[in-house]
């Protein structure tokens, strides 16, 4: 009984010592490398994110229009 009782008084005053952080959520602030935009697809940023953005509509419209035509070409 004394040992049960001991015991969880050790792992109590040790809990807070051994504890990892690895659970810890990263923060990340407006502007960083891989933090998610604030609100919407387009937001209004400058003008580098904007260029960034029409760059990729123009290569997603791209990819899209050569699976289109790769569809309706008749196989040989």
């Amino acid at each position: 009984m004394l040992r049960q009782s001991s015991r969880s008084f050790l792992r109590a005053t040790q809990l807070p010592i051994s504890r990892s952080f690895s659970i810890a959520a990263a923060r990340m602030s407006e502007g960083d490398v891989g933090a998610p935009r604030s609100t919407g697809k387009m937001t209004t940023g400058n003008s580098w994110s904007k260029k960034e953005a029409a760059d990729e509509a123009i290569f997603i419209k791209q990819r899209e229009m050569e699976k289109c035509v790769f569809i309706t070409s008749p196989n040989i």
